[in-house]
């Protein structure tokens, strides 16, 4: 209960404790008892003493009021640090990942971006499964990562860039049997900056598996 509501209680208590004041002196107005009744002397003293106790009493809920009100101009909003006065930006998320469903991707002289349209996550909507193009929604410290998958006997390298340069090569190996690659980097990034996939030319093969596997994810680890 706030200190309003705990004034506004003891006020109603204090009329009621009067009204009950008032009949007990109403009824011993109204009965007629013989000179030198000690019963009749005692209620009128009892009744004196109701009167300046009720007095009292509304005398210290006045002066209580009169406290409750200097305290509420006296009120000031916290502007403190605490959780909720914290910008908006304070527990901003953002995170994406997207992959390839085609099972395989051919790369040429023309065409060197790679494509991840199925997004399996995009906090932030960051991420533009459109054009496989992720931009930073603000400014900070992501993590991305970038995963392969490469048919037998074959290698490629792919390559996250940020605003066309390099930042994370990954190249598979060359095997005998299917095999993967993945690769991880931590950047800086200004909020705007973009950030793709593309053919990095460090391979004997234009094509890429998909599948569901190869991978294109990142974060946001902290905004600056």
């Amino acid at each position: 209960m706030n200190l309003t509501g705990i004034v506004a209680t003891f006020a109603m208590t204090i009329i009621w404790l009067c009204g009950v004041g008032g009949h007990v002196e109403d009824a011993v107005a109204k009965r007629q008892m013989p000179q030198g009744d000690t019963t009749l002397a005692q209620l009128r003293y009892l009744i004196e003493e109701n009167k300046s106790m009720r007095q009292n009493l509304l005398s210290r809920v006045e002066r209580i009021n009169e406290d409750a009100r200097r305290i509420s101009v006296s009120i000031v909003p916290c502007t403190c640090n605490t959780w909720a006065n914290k910008p908006a930006s304070f527990n901003r998320s953002v995170a994406f990942t997207a992959w390839m469903n085609a099972s395989s991707y051919a790369f040429s002289s023309s065409v060197r971006r790679a494509q991840f349209p199925v997004v399996i996550t995009n906090v932030g909507f960051g991420y533009n499964a459109a054009n496989s193009t992720f931009t930073a929604p603000v400014s900070g410290l992501y993590e991305f990562s970038l995963a392969i998958y490469m048919e037998l006997k074959k290698y490629v390298g792919l390559q996250v860039v940020q605003n066309g340069k390099p930042i994370l090569r990954t190249r598979t190996g060359n095997y005998y049997t299917f095999h993967m690659a993945s690769n991880s980097a931590i950047v800086n990034a200004t909020v705007g900056d973009r950030f793709w996939v593309e053919h990095s030319g460090e391979s004997d093969s234009s094509v890429v598996y998909g599948q569901e596997v190869t991978t294109f994810s990142g974060y946001l680890i902290k905004e600056l």
